[in-house]
């Protein structure tokens, strides 16, 4: 399945990686010499990409989404502890420092036009962590363009060392 959707979303994917490259400045710009013109100045046109980006992630970072959680019952009590459940998340994401992955999802945001998060158990905290994950590694389930509905799953694509699958995964040293 992720084989396909890798397929799927290859000229995606492709379309992503030149806005990374210009971006990160990797893109030659040839420019007409110009008389006067110093040699060791960098090409103002990559720099523009960056600055679009960064911008615009900054803009949008700097204020915090919020978070609602509705009461189940019309009580004092039931209210009270719906505030309860919004503080401890709030608390969540001061531990997690939520403002730096989200400035991250941001730039992913608005150079790849997507972003991906992933909600997982922290057993170490007894609670759930929010994670921010390269979208260009990311393949949710294949949908219509036009379908903006939250995917149902989704396949990750990230590299492990060999010592890593052969202790977490020993049935299946012998293939590497």
């Amino acid at each position: 399945r992720l084989y396909q959707r890798r397929q799927q979303y290859s000229l995606i994917v492709r379309q992503m990686i030149n806005v990374k490259e210009r971006y990160n400045g990797d893109v030659v710009v040839p420019l007409p010499e110009i008389d006067g013109e110093h040699d060791g100045e960098q090409p103002p046109t990559p720099n523009m990409v960056g600055g679009a980006i960064d911008g615009t992630a900054m803009r949008a970072a700097s204020t915090m989404p919020t978070i609602a959680c509705p009461w189940l019952k019309e009580t004092k009590s039931s209210r009270e502890n719906a505030e309860i459940r919004r503080r401890m998340l709030y608390s969540g994401w001061y531990e997690d420092q939520i403002e730096v992955p989200l400035y991250r999802a941001y730039r992913h945001l608005v150079g790849y036009g997507t972003n991906a998060f992933v909600v997982l158990p922290d057993d170490k905290r007894k609670r759930a962590r929010v994670e921010i994950r390269d979208p260009l590694t990311a393949y949710p389930e294949l949908r219509s363009p036009d379908d903006v509905r939250m995917p149902m799953n989704c396949g990750f694509i990230f590299g492990r060392s060999r010592e890593w699958i052969r202790a977490n995964y020993p049935e299946q040293s012998r293939v590497y």
